[in-house]
């Protein structure tokens, strides 16, 4: 049982003083199935079938509670179940569908006035106006010359004092529905009140029935389509009402007992229910299910009749609601939409977007904060014209691949702790797409689960954000991928997922791909193009591929083409270059299938400094390999070491693939190669001669001057943002060097 949740909430309101979100909430209650003991009921008023336990009280409150938390995402605190006298019903093999095995058990207590009147005022403390309220009553009911009432566990819950219970919570929309002879009179009580909208199984003068297993010509179903299921355990019917029967089936679009489809002779899919085609049934179209396919009500000589009661106050209110997403959006008209970027409308709640929505012409679109936007179907929000859209602060968006938001020409303007998720965990939401024409964004603390950013805008900076699981192939692997602009990513995280930027255009702009600080888990980076780039201070995993590629990129006369104190380890290659410019500074790369892969005429630096030497270390192939024509200008100042290298020149620490080969001497002094070394296996290449004493080790005295005075320059320019000073003194100081 939830055990002292309602003091809790109570007490949580005094700190919940900025959060106005929208929630949902729920209140379910279930009469005594057995009222026959009480002077007070009338014959009239019994539901029928009330001399004997009836099981479907019981059957109906389970599915319900099961419907909203297990389908339509209702917070298990925020949903208060009131049933009968509180333990639930479970004869000797009864079947498993409608036994409550979870713990806790999901039903708060009986259905006492006390219990339900503390509810709601709960609920009238802790809901806002931005709020959604679920009211679901399944009872014995009746009326006399006061009015209407149903039968709680204890005393009569008159209709006005249900209406003065409920009426004054604050909340953007209540939804109630009512199975209990008389139910239509309640709606009485809440005329004026444009927020509710209300549905009861019988009008004012009916009574509500158990449902019948005919259909709306009292022609028996199908056997296996039955209203009332059955179950090989159990010997009797599990029994549900008439009206709740077919308020949940077309809801949820399957029978209690998992048929998708109802009827005899000609079967017919619960997602009819569905008449709007968005693949969402609202609260409208349940109802009008129900009032269509329900027997009690459309058999001409059915002496008992049940009509069923709709009421709302604003025109289409409950065909823009449903129970998963209370604000249903199937055009830009069913949201607020600023005419100017200066307007401060917001829209805040759950919605359920359906369609295509644009925005243009300088307007703004608003979410505001906390609230959830769902984008179903192949829907996705276009910003043109220089609109703009806002999402504020803790906003969560879902979708998935047909999905995205594209910023075409405008601006996207984001809070913080933004969520951007998949539906689901089987699909990769599309996402953000930002266009060549899109302002500059920024952002910070975002997280994409599941989620991609896409980007041609010429400015882009992350801050603070998380990628994670985005692979669906090993080719389909980035949860950024950019093509265009200046590109900042600064203490970040990727899990899962690998950064691609790509410099469509590296002739004509100075464009900077920037990465700092970040962490990759099974995911790497790929830069291509870029004159211009920075990857400093990142730890990278990624055993499906290199931590580092390089494509054609670094050739920019700035100097910014930085490799330093990177963390690369557990990867198939550390860093690989391909036809690029690079300067690796004081990494530490270890671990990996090969360390250092430097093609395609690629013109490398690889060196450490005084105080921290750059590793490459314990590598299952080479520590370095480098194709012809690509050694490294300077290569000093590195700790390469295998601390269990057994396999000698098929492993080597470093080979140089000098084909043809041509008699070359290449200048690898300067460096620590291990205590196991031997030059004549540990360096390898054909007709080359490696010139490799002096060595040098951490710890080892520094070598004579002026080279280490050129080279600690070097560092300290580099340190500085000089990197073309640092770049020319790395060359000056090889040169001294050989």
């Amino acid at each position: 049982m939830k055990t002292s949740r309602l003091i809790l909430i109570a007490i949580a309101i005094t700190f919940l003083t900025s959060a106005f979100a929208q929630n949902k909430y729920a209140v379910l209650i279930t009469g005594d199935p057995k009222p026959t003991s009480r002077d007070d009921v009338p014959e009239g008023g019994l539901w029928p079938g009330g001399d004997s336990e009836c099981n479907e009280f019981w059957n109906d409150t389970f599915i319900f509670h099961e419907m909203l938390v297990n389908k339509f995402h209702f917070s298990e605190e925020n949903v208060y179940v009131f049933y009968a006298g509180y333990t639930q019903y479970h004869p000797e093999n009864y079947p498993y569908r409608y036994t409550d095995n979870q713990e806790p058990y999901f039903v708060d207590g009986s259905s006492t006035s006390a219990h339900v009147i503390e509810a709601f005022n709960t609920l009238k403390n802790t809901m806002n106006q931005n709020d959604f309220l679920f009211v679901w009553v399944f009872s014995h009911g009746w009326k006399d010359q006061s009015g209407a009432y149903f039968y709680l566990n204890d005393i009569n819950m008159t209709q006005t004092s249900f209406a003065a219970l409920i009426n004054p919570i604050p909340a953007a929309k209540k939804v109630i529905w009512m199975q209990s002879c008389s139910g239509g009179s309640f709606a009485e009580s809440f005329v004026g009140q444009d927020n509710v909208i209300f549905t009861s199984a019988a009008s004012a003068n009916d009574i509500a029935h158990r449902a019948d297993d005919l259909d709306k010509n009292g022609i028996p179903l199908l056997a296996g389509y039955e209203e009332n299921d059955l179950w090989p355990s159990y010997l009797y019917s599990c029994n549900h009402g008439e009206f709740d029967y077919h308020m949940y089936s077309s809801t949820v679009g399957e029978s209690p007992s998992y048929k998708t489809e109802y009827g005899n002779a000609g079967l017919t899919p619960f997602s009819n229910a569905d008449t709007d085609g968005d693949n969402v049934v609202s609260v409208y179209e349940a109802y009008s299910w129900e009032a269509s396919y329900q027997s009690r009500g459309n058999i001409n000589n059915n002496l008992n009749p049940e009509t069923p009661l709709w009421q709302e106050f604003i025109e289409g209110f409950g065909a823009k609601t449903s129970l998963n997403y209370p604000n249903l959006v199937s055009s830009r008209n069913d949201l607020v939409i600023n005419s100017t970027n200066t307007g401060t409308l917001l829209n805040t709640g759950i919605y359920g977007i359906t369609s295509n929505i644009e925005i243009n012409n300088n307007e703004s679109l608003i979410f505001g904060e906390n609230s959830k936007i769902y984008l179903l179907n192949n829907a996705k929000i276009y910003v043109l014209g220089d609109a703009t859209l806002k999402i504020q602060n803790g906003v969560e968006i879902y979708g998935n691949g047909q999905n995205s938001i594209r910023i075409e020409n405008g601006t996207l303007n984001l809070g913080q702790y933004v969520l951007f998720s998949s539906n689901d965990e089987d699909n990769v939401f599309g996402g953000v797409y930002l266009s060549a024409l899109a302002s500059p964004t920024q952002i910070s603390n975002a997280t994409f689960h599941r989620a991609r950013l896409w980007n041609e805008s010429l400015n882009l900076s992350l801050n603070i954000t998380s990628f994670d699981h985005v692979a669906t192939s090993e080719e389909d692997i980035y949860g950024v991928y950019s093509t265009a602009g200046d590109v900042s990513i600064i203490q970040s995280t990727f899990t899962g997922t690998s950064v691609f930027l790509k410099d469509s255009k590296p002739l004509h702009y100075p464009n900077l791909a920037l990465i700092q600080h970040c962490v990759f888990h099974g995911g790497g980076i790929n830069i291509e193009g870029y004159h211009n780039f920075k990857i400093e201070n990142n730890a990278i995993e990624f055993s499906n591929g290199p931590a580092i590629i390089l494509h054609y990129a670094g050739n920019g006369s700035s100097g910014n083409q930085s490799i330093y104190q990177n963390n690369l380890y557990n990867s198939l290659t550390g860093v690989f270059l391909n036809n690029s410019h690079a300067n690796l500074i004081c990494n530490n790369i270890h671990e990996n299938q090969r360390g250092v892969y430097v093609g395609n005429f690629s013109n490398i630096s690889l060196v450490g400094g005084n105080s921290l030497a750059q590793k490459i270390k314990n590598c299952f192939y080479e520590e370095i390999y480098i194709e012809n024509d690509c050694f490294p200008y300077s290569l000093f100042q590195n700790e390469i070491v295998h601390e269990s290298n057994a396999l000698g020149n098929l492993h080597p620490l470093l080979r140089y693939n000098n084909y043809p080969p041509n008699s070359e001497t290449k200048d690898v002094k300067y460096n620590c190669w291990g205590p196991d070394f031997n030059h004549l296996i540990d360096l390898v290449g054909d007709s080359v001669t490696f010139e490799y004493l002096p060595k040098r080790c951490p710890g080892d005295p520094i070598p004579w001057e002026p080279p280490v005075d050129l080279f600690a320059s070097a560092i300290n320019q580099y340190d500085s943002g000089n990197y073309t000073e640092a770049k020319s003194l790395f060359k000056t100081t090889s040169v001294l060097l050989n």
